[in-house]
């Protein structure tokens, strides 16, 4: 009895509120499909094997899709370099955003008498990537072409938007109005990966919803009726603030045992002899397992396409999770077994998103900058167009992280949890300085006379401001001295000028050297890079605040704010496979990101934009 109560509980998660209706469901729209052909580099590899292979796996393929698809083979992608020096699954792993395309990458090459292939995609619709990279060998070099389109036929996975809600929900799958059945990749029992699609500054980014699974119970004229089954009440597919909707891509789930990994949230070690209660959806007698001193509890019994894990403590379900079955892949979670600490971990997470999301703002802010100076260089009206499309969104998003801090701070007054909300409240301040500074461009550009706006003079201040607001002080003082040769007459520059040249001015080797580190050594660092100079880094902001330089430091805030993300990144994928080593690097991680997090404070305080 105690069984059906809690797999009950879960199953009333599924009643959803409505979800939004503002992403099109693209049923008349063919999907995208980009191969991308990495054939190594060896003398087995002729120029025409080159060739050939790329025209017969798009033949194939096309054959093979219909309409459904259109279909590109390239040998070309910015994303092969890094898979050449990381690998294929950490450069996939990588990828960010989302696309009009799903990208599959196959690479080939040839050892011990066998043409050996790798495929991984990246769905651009979703922004999630194929679960793991498929590896196989073939002997005969006639069938290397036929094999690749297989696999990647084989491993396609159809997209569908969430466009109806209650007991169950409704997911209308792309292309299902052009004629092309989808029956050989969408059956009932099929289970799809969730992913929340919003906009942020103006740009559509895919999260997938973590334990977030959809099963489908039935497909009718292209339609999927499923079951929504997830692990926080806080992923509901309801409407909030950002969100534009949500999509879901179909996994590779097969029928086998169930295998999941339980760490502690807090160590992330092992959990040892903890009770785990598996099912099927549909009910029926559970196995009941004892997790071993690995954290690993594996059913004897084959499971079809998804089970429910119930987490127990005594007689008490602490977590329930939907876990998708797929070959080859073990489920770790990260639990809190502790009494009630288990409804603290959506808020956590959503705590965790907020910061990623401020910080990749911050991030981005430079790139912002960087294509204003650009467009400067073409035109004026270029550049405040750009800005005028710009500035709404980045207080759009400033409004919604504002909300989101208001609703993580009643939440925690509520469950009596103590969040870090000063961290995020201070990156909060510094995208209003740029959303004004931004603002502040369009009002100056506005304002000029018609007749002045073919002037260089007004494209050379506008860049070296832009530029003083990115820290790049030796490019605006440049810019500034350029003005004034033209134009001396312009005392507010002169004045401006001035007062920038005093700041910028080095006061011994000791300071040229720590302003030497910060420009040309800090932003060039990998996450390792940025371990090992940490006190590096550190001295350099001491000699600053020595010499009352106030200028250096900037720089150093918005390079951290790009190695925040990357330390962010690199800690997320770490989560996904659990090995000794990767815990060990979690944990250095998070040490790298708390020192990184007081070195960004105390510039913050030296500069004054933080507020204590």
């Amino acid at each position: 009895m105690k069984t059906h109560v809690a797999f009950g509980t879960l199953c009333l998660l599924a009643f959803v509120a409505a979800a939004r209706a503002d992403l099109d469901p693209e049923t008349k729209k063919p999907y995208q499909l980009q191969v991308v052909l990495q054939v190594a580099a060896n003398r087995v590899f002729t120029p025409l094997f080159h060739e050939q292979i790329q025209r017969d796996v798009q033949n194939q393929l096309r054959l093979s899709f219909g309409d459904l698809a259109r279909i590109e083979v390239t040998r070309e992608h910015p994303l092969l370099s890094e898979i050449e020096s990381r690998g294929l699954d950490a450069a996939v792993d990588s990828l960010e955003g989302l696309a009009d395309q799903v990208t599959h990458f196959v690479l080939v090459d040839y050892a011990a008498g066998a043409y050996q292939i790798q495929t991984r995609f990246h769905d651009g619709a979703t922004g999630q990537t194929g679960p793991f990279a498929q590896r196989i060998k073939v002997n005969d070099r006639t069938a290397v072409a036929s094999t690749v389109a297989g696999l990647i036929e084989s491993s396609f996975s159809p997209v569908g938007t969430v466009t109806g809600s209650g007991k169950t929900v409704t997911l209308k799958l792309k292309g299902s109005e052009l004629g092309v059945p989808l029956d050989r990749w969408v059956k009932a029992g099929n289970v799809f990966a969730v992913s929340r699609i919003s906009k942020e500054s103006g740009t559509q980014r895919g999260e997938r919803l973590e334990w977030a699974l959809l099963e489908v119970l039935d497909v009718a004229d292209g339609s999927c009726r499923c079951r929504y089954w997830h692990r926080y009440q806080e992923d509901a597919l309801t409407e909030s603030a950002g969100t534009l909707g949500y999509r879901a891509l179909r996994l590779p789930t097969s029928s086998g045992p169930i295998k999941v990994q339980l760490l502690d949230d807090t160590t992330l070690q092992p959990l040892d002899g903890v009770r785990v209660r598996v099912q099927t959806p549909a009910g029926g007698k559970p196995a009941e397992l004892l997790t071993n001193r690995d954290g690993l509890a594996i059913t004897r019994e084959a499971f079809p396409h998804l089970a429910l894990v119930q987490v127990l403590s005594g007689d008490m379900v602490r977590v329930v999770l939907p876990v998708e079955r797929i070959e080859g892949r073990t489920a770790v979670a990260r639990v809190k077994l502790q009494t009630d600490r288990e409804s603290l971990a959506p808020l956590e997470a959503r705590h965790g998103a907020w910061l990623r999301r401020i910080y990749e703002n911050v991030r981005m802010s430079s790139e912002r900058s960087a294509e204003l100076s650009a467009q400067l260089n073409q035109s004026l009206e270029k550049a405040l167009k750009s800005a005028q499309e710009r500035w709404p969104p980045l207080e759009d998003e400033i409004k919604y992280l504002d909300r989101e801090q208001e609703q993580l701070a009643r939440l925690a007054k509520e469950k009596k949890l103590t969040l870090n909300l000063r961290e995020g409240e201070q990156r909060i301040d510094e995208l209003r300085q740029q959303a004004k500074a931004l603002q502040a461009f369009i009002q100056r550009i506005e304002s000029i006379p018609e007749n002045e706006k073919s002037s260089g003079l007004h494209k050379l201040l506008e860049r070296a401001l832009l530029l003083e607001g990115e820290a790049e002080f030796d490019q605006a003082i440049r810019l500034y001295e350029q003005v004034l040769q033209a134009s001396p007459e312009q005392s507010k520059v002169k004045t401006r000028l001035d007062k920038l040249k005093l700041g910028w001015e080095t006061k011994g080797d000791q300071h040229k050297a720590a302003r030497v580190f910060i420009y040309q050594t800090w932003p060039t660092l990998d996450v390792a890079g940025v371990h090992s100079q940490l006190d590096e880094a550190k001295k350099a902001l001491v000699v600053c605040q020595a010499n009352g330089d106030k200028l250096t430091p900037l720089k150093l805030l918005r390079v951290n704010a790009v190695h925040t993300v990357n330390l962010t990144k690199q800690m997320e994928t770490l989560k996904r496979k659990d090995s000794e080593d990767n815990r060990n690097r979690a944990k250095t991680l998070l040490e790298i990101s708390q020192s990184l997090l007081r070195l960004h404070n105390d510039a913050a305080t030296w500069v004054g934009m933080r507020k204590d």
